[in-house]
């Protein structure tokens, strides 16, 4: 994907590991020891290092080969690390059926399926390769508050090495978003535009999808300190049993 391979060298900047989402991860699936985790969406591997570190094994999907360069080059003290380059709707022809304990889907990465009957796929697939009783973790941005409140932008992120600036345009033409970004390298004062439509998800479809898919529970969160989801939160975190 476009986008992502042109960002792929200065993502960690823009991204960096969250050790709050190993712990939540950690938390929800009652310790990673001896578990066996997927991370769709992995991109530079960051989460997946993360939960290695205790987790029996860890598999890490992304679409973007760039990415998983960059991933592969990090985790080369990790063997309990297998990086593989897949679409997230082949996930059940990606991941052995009941093999999982975890699956987690964050960075906003499912919104990047911009139809329902797509995220409909994905949680199907999801429940195949899960073990009875296993857990998915999503993140995505919590679009109630985007689309009730008319939010046009994103908190800016800044740091020594990078700029990088976030906006949601509302298209006419369909149910879609465009997401519209610029990322300023400092070092060279140069920048890289992009834009790439999502899906903007809202809470009642996704318990739906969920629902129609075979979870059994959800709870959501505003973030992955464990807060509550609230009508103002910036995040949407769910915690998914089947």
């Amino acid at each position: 994907m476009q986008f992502y391979q042109s960002i792929a060298k200065w993502y960690d900047h823009i991204f960096p590991g969250s050790p709050a989402q190993v712990k939540f991860i950690e938390n929800a699936v009652n310790g990673l020891s001896d578990k066996h985790i997927a991370e769709i969406g992995c991109a530079t591997g960051n989460l997946c290092i993360g939960m290695a570190a205790n987790a029996q094994k860890v598999i890490g999907v992304d679409l973007d080969e760039e990415l998983l360069n960059v991933a592969r080059k990090k985790s080369s003290s990790c063997p309990n690390i297998e990086y593989i380059q897949g679409n997230m709707l082949k996930t059940g022809s990606i991941v052995e059926s009941f093999s999982l304990d975890a699956i987690s889907c964050i960075g906003n990465t499912l919104v990047h399926l911009q139809k329902p009957k797509d995220m409909l796929s994905f949680f199907n697939q999801c429940i195949q390769v899960l073990k009875p009783g296993g857990n998915l973790i999503l993140q995505i941005i919590n679009y109630d508050y985007i689309l009730d409140f008319g939010i046009e932008s994103l908190p800016l992120i800044e740091n020594d090495h990078i700029k990088f600036d976030r906006r949601y345009e509302l298209r006419e033409q369909d149910e879609l978003i465009n997401f519209k970004t610029i990322l300023t390298i400092k070092e060279t004062k140069s920048t890289i535009i992009n834009s790439i439509p999502l899906y903007p998800l809202r809470q009642e479809l996704l318990n739906k999808l969920l629902n129609e898919a075979g979870f059994l529970t959800a709870k959501y969160y505003g973030g992955f300190d464990g807060s509550p989801l609230r009508q103002q939160s910036l995040h949407l975190v769910a915690h998914v049993t089947c």
